[in-house]
């Protein structure tokens, strides 16, 4: 996730400095278009937000080690001698 957080916001950030000036227009027609950066901002804002630390938590829940191996016979039968030692390594 360090790897990724640098670019996740600085990718939002230029997101939401390219709507900014929307939300500056003046009159009947800013007061019209001010709903569009206000959505985008609250959308992306909220998406960062859960990129960095609900997605961060799930992905490291779903990608544990498995204690669970499954046993293919027909599969382990076309493997190397060392692919087979290896096998059985992970597998202890």
């Amino acid at each position: 996730m360090q790897d990724l957080k640098s670019p996740l916001i600085s990718g939002t950030a230029t997101t939401l400095v390219a709507f900014l000036p929307l939300i500056f227009l003046p009159g009947i027609v800013g007061k019209f278009l001010s709903f569009i950066p206000i959505t985008v901002f609250a959308t992306l804002v909220a998406a960062l937000v859960l990129s960095l630390t609900l997605a961060s938590a799930l992905f490291y829940k779903l990608a544990a080690k498995k204690k669970i191996y499954h046993s293919d016979p027909a599969h382990e039968e076309s493997l190397s001698d060392e692919e087979k030692a290896f096998l059985l390594e992970e597998r202890v």
